[in-house]
């Protein structure tokens, strides 16, 4: 029986032997009043057993009604206490997952990278890949506008600028393997026009994990920039490091954008945010350290290093040419170039890691 269905019954008892119990009394005290009057014309012995019992009679009523009334009113606290919201820390903790570390004892403080060695030809501008030089990579950079295989991104497509003026849909999503997150555009606002005259967006993201309903983060649209994409991503439990990019001049969108966005999936919070015109090639996390590379044709190439739990810039290493891939083998990191690539050595007490 449900405790709804128990709860009104209870309570119907409860009335029903409150009736009851004021009709006993009226009994009673009309009892008492023939008592007097039977006892009044002299009746015997026999009237006296048939008023005992009628006085009992009347005191088992009340003591029915009182028990009826005592189960109505345990049956609605039950039912109060199913139905009562959690705690307010109960509120506030998210079920089952545990939130990232963000500020560790001591931030990395060290360069991580060694001075770049450059190797660059015209004919490495189409042929070369990364994979020539460092094939037993044990870490591989995530995304980047212009990644050497096909971009896991390409079904969030249209959250950028575009000359048919084709917008993304909202509920677009595609699963990154990577990090095992479903990565999908919850919102798409038009954001007028980019510098080159095309008619674009800006879009909100959902990041979840598919197997544990409690990790999960939105990327608003104040974390967004107009015209920027998500094209990379970088997990360790909880922690997330999101990269935000545009493809095109920095002009074309007044310099706002290209950022690295990073965030708690446990807390569901953005942690921290980078400056802009940091982050349009991969993302490689490696220990305490994030590395993102930017850079744009005639603009500033570069590489920062972040430490990855409080976005503080480590290191700034300038490029000749935009870094696209990054790999990390033999102690040393990789990065694709437009015509060719840059190897940078690793600090040696991090080469092993």
């Amino acid at each position: 029986m449900r405790l709804s269905t128990l709860a009104s019954s209870g309570a119907r008892l409860a009335v029903y032997q409150a009736v009851d119990s004021g009709q006993s009394g009226s009994t009673r005290k009309d009892a008492g009043s023939q008592a007097g009057d039977m006892s009044g014309r002299g009746f015997g012995p026999a009237d006296e057993g048939m008023r005992r019992k009628e006085r009992c009679d009347v005191r088992m009523a009340g003591i029915c009604a009182r028990r009826g009334a005592l189960v109505a009113v345990c049956v609605v606290v039950v039912l109060v206490l199913l139905h009562a919201p959690p705690a307010i820390g109960q509120q506030q903790r998210a079920a089952d997952c545990t939130p990232a570390i963000w500020a560790p004892a001591r931030a990395p403080a060290k360069p991580l990278l060694g001075s770049p060695a450059f190797v660059r030809s015209s004919d490495m501008i189409v042929s070369f890949r990364l994979n020539d030089v460092a094939p037993r990579a044990r870490l591989i950079g995530d995304g980047g506008i212009t990644p050497e295989t096909t971009p896991w991104w390409g079904p969030l497509h249209g959250c950028s600028d575009s000359p048919s003026g084709e917008l993304a849909e909202p509920g677009a999503s595609v699963l990154h393997e990577g990090t095992n997150l479903r990565i999908e555009i919850v919102s798409v606002e038009p954001a007028g026009t980019s510098g080159r005259h095309w008619p674009g967006a800006r879009c909100a993201y959902r990041l979840a994990d598919p197997t544990d309903s409690s990790l999960y983060v939105t990327l608003s649209r104040e974390v967004v920039p107009a015209f920027n994409e998500i094209v990379a991503v970088a997990r360790e439990g909880a922690a997330i490091w999101a990269g935000l990019s545009f493809n095109g001049y920095a002009r074309e969108i007044q310099g706002s954008g290209n950022v690295v966005v990073a965030a708690d999936l446990c807390r569901h919070e953005i942690v921290w945010r980078s400056g802009n015109l940091v982050s349009n090639a991969a993302l490689l996390r490696l220990g305490p350290y994030l590395i993102a590379g930017y850079g744009f044709t005639g603009e500033k190439r570069n590489l920062t290093v972040f430490a990855s739990r409080t976005g503080t810039v480590v290191q700034r290493v300038a490029l000749p040419k935009a870094p696209s891939d990054m790999r990390l083998q033999d102690g040393a990191l990789f990065v694709r170039l437009y015509d060719g690539y840059a190897r940078l050595a690793l600090r040696e007490d991090l080469a092993d890691q």
